[in-house]
């Protein structure tokens, strides 16, 4: 798990690798899945790729081989080595002389696909349409959500330190509680929200206490994505002993890699909805679970004198 301005991968990876910098080269051999976000990725004519490439990028280049699929999303496609399939949303798709699809090349774009004269496509060759009104480059809009999440996160941060650490711990120690919160809290709060209102229309009390609810249920639905970002990059970076509670840096990290992650896999196509639907739910769920045991443990506080116990 790699983030950098620039990221050169020319040795080997037994495993799957993540990259994400402004500028990512692959020249070595990646045994499992590669996934790539950044301003350029390249896989140079050595490079190999032993399962699917990943994409969130502006412009992407492939001399090497894929031995999966290429999935995601670029403003730039340009193939001139090998690959096993693609299924991509591009604003431009460019096969080279020499390039070789050993399947369906399937992609979402504007225009069509320039396949040179000594490319092959073994399997169907078939162009979709952006839906109507989409507009825009699909690679610019998962890099801007990307950034705006990071923004968001950097934010909270700032504000309210101990809420994303709470949340990650609360997504790994309590599945169960984070996923009964996210259903009662999706369910019930907007209900108690509109019976608040709906009262205090009548009554002319309570509605600023309805008004407090309706804000912070649309504040967690807003940091969800952020929530689940940060423990997802928690879970991921533990194995490279990068501990969020130690240092900024290490914090930092987690974000930015978590946020990385599901920005690129929202771009995959059918893919990205599933995971949007699953982060929504897990991040609401362990940003409430989190909060209220805040609460709790702040009433439990005593004060006595100058000394404080828990």
């Amino acid at each position: 798990n790699v983030a950098a301005r620039e990221i050169a991968a020319g040795g080997q990876v037994g495993g799957s690798a993540r990259l994400a910098g402004q500028d990512v080269t692959v020249s070595g051999n990646i045994a499992g899945d590669l996934l790539a976000a950044g301003q350029s990725v390249a896989v140079g004519d050595q490079g190999v790729v032993g399962r699917d490439l990943v994409l969130a990028a502006r412009t992407v280049h492939v001399q090497g081989r894929v031995n999966g699929r290429i999935t995601g999303t670029a403003e730039t496609l340009t193939i001139s080595g090998i690959v096993s399939g693609v299924e991509v949303s591009a604003g431009r798709l460019v096969l080279e002389e020499g390039a070789r699809v050993d399947g369906d090349l399937v992609y979402t774009s504007e225009t069509r696909a320039r396949v040179a004269d000594g490319a092959v496509v073994t399997g169907r060759l078939v162009q979709r349409r952006p839906a109507e009104g989409s507009g825009g480059s699909p690679a610019l809009g998962v890099l801007v959500s990307i950034i705006g999440a990071l923004v968001l996160g950097l934010g909270v941060l700032w504000l309210l330190p101990p809420l994303l650490p709470a949340a990650a711990r609360a997504l790994r120690e309590s599945p169960g509680a984070v996923a009964g919160g996210a259903v009662a809290g999706l369910v019930l709060i907007p209900f108690a929200a509109l019976g608040l209102m709906a009262g205090a229309l009548l009554t002319g009390v309570g509605l600023s206490l309805a008004a407090l609810i309706a804000g912070g249920f649309g504040m967690l639905l807003v940091l969800a994505k952020v929530i689940a970002g940060f423990a997802l990059g928690t879970a991921v970076l533990r194995k490279a002993d990068v501990d969020p509670r130690t240092d900024l840096r290490g914090t930092l990290l987690c974000l930015f890699v978590g946020v990385v992650i599901i920005g690129m896999l929202s771009a995959v196509p059918y893919l990205g909805g599933v995971i949007l639907g699953v982060t929504a739910f897990a991040g609401f769920g362990a940003g409430l679970v989190a909060f209220l045991r805040w609460r709790r443990r702040a009433r439990s506080v005593s004060i006595t004198g100058s000394s404080i116990s828990y």
